[in-house]
């Protein structure tokens, strides 16, 4: 079987939830202070302990700081074989063949009058793939065994970051005149929501994490038999 998915492995041939590296509304918990709020409390200027503020205090400005199609990172990680064998068994021996989707740190909001919220979201949009250290050296049938795993590899990723970023897109909008004091519940319904549209794409009625042919995403199959 030639065939090795692309996200968090638990255990062999098995594939756990987890398309985008992480969740898609990543956040660290931060001081609650002037201009920023922590997951899950709410803003409290002074920063003093979370309150409910006034009913006159409403996110009115969401601040979307990326660009669609959104700037990807690209990642990679380095495997090493001299064989396209050799080479899948390093892969088989990692937790995943590669990862995409979106992190963010924190939300950050700041207010100047403790009833006008402007929140800005700052997500990095990344995609992982591996990397042949061996690949100049290989013959070109090996060479295009390799390219054809990554191009279907990089596909399926990427579809990941669009998932991720029609999350981002949703939340910005829920986020629009919500009280501060709801911010971390609309975080909260966000990173439920796309993480089930995530595992829909990765369901075996679907992709099921690479090993399916689905619709405009084929198999992601690494071919030794041409060595």
């Amino acid at each position: 079987d030639q065939r090795r998915v692309c996200d968090t492995t638990t255990m062999a041939g098995e594939q756990a939830p987890g398309p985008l590296g992480r969740n898609p509304f990543v956040t660290t918990e931060v001081d609650a202070g002037e201009g920023t709020f922590a997951k899950p409390g709410p803003v409290r200027p002074d920063g003093t302990a979370p309150e409910a503020l006034s009913g006159q205090a409403k996110i009115t400005k969401v601040v979307k700081r990326w660009t669609n199609p959104p700037t990807v990172d690209e990642r990679s990680v380095e495997v090493s074989g001299q064989t396209l064998a050799d080479v899948k068994a390093e892969l088989d021996a990692m937790s995943e063949w590669g990862s995409g989707g979106g992190d963010m740190d924190n939300l950050e909001a700041t207010t100047t009058d403790g009833v006008h919220y402007t929140v800005e979201l700052n997500p990095t949009f990344f995609v992982s793939l591996p990397k042949w250290k061996q690949y100049g050296q290989a013959s070109p049938a090996a060479k295009k065994a390799w390219d054809d795993m990554l191009a279907n590899l990089r596909l399926h990723e990427m579809e990941h970051v669009r998932i991720a970023l029609r999350g981002y897109e949703q939340l910005a909008r829920k986020l629009q005149g919500l009280p501060p004091t709801q911010a971390s519940t609309a975080v909260s319904d966000g990173q439920t929501a796309t993480q089930a549209e995530q595992d829909d794409f990765d369901s075996t009625a679907k992709t099921d994490h690479g090993h399916n042919a689905w619709g405009r995403f084929p198999k992601v199959v690494l071919d030794t038999s041409v060595q």
